[in-house]
């Protein structure tokens, strides 16, 4: 409950700052994905759990032993027709980019740790 009332003070700040032309598009990207990531914190604090970004019905996914970066989007539950032009997996200060090709056909499916964020790209 916490995270999502972090999540929509994340998005209304986005939304204002952008509205009042005041800061760029990959400042404002920025700011959201760190708000994302403490939202994402707050929730770990209480249970182990994965962010999916993008448009899906569910933004986090509780994480469990095994659980793949498949899995984690299948749970997450992708609502466009097409799929996303890219997947984003952060851990920290890090950021993967994986071709959802790749991923859905066979590729490495990556075990995620709790934490973890994932951006899917449209």
């Amino acid at each position: 409950m916490e995270r999502m009332k972090l999540m929509r003070w994340a998005c209304c700040l986005t939304f204002f700052a952008l509205l009042s032309g005041c800061v760029s598009k990959k400042s404002t990207q920025r700011t959201y994905l760190e708000g994302v990531q403490r939202g994402a914190a707050a929730v770990q604090a209480t249970a182990p759990a994965v962010t999916v970004l993008g448009d899906v019905r569910q933004n986090v996914i509780a994480w469990s032993e095994g659980l793949t970066l498949a899995q984690a989007i299948t749970a997450a539950q992708h609502v466009r027709r097409v799929q996303p032009r890219a997947i984003i997996l952060r851990r920290g200060n890090e950021a993967i980019r994986i071709a959802p090709e790749y991923l859905f056909q066979g590729g490495e499916d990556p075990a995620l740790l709790p934490g973890d964020v994932i951006e899917l790209v449209r």
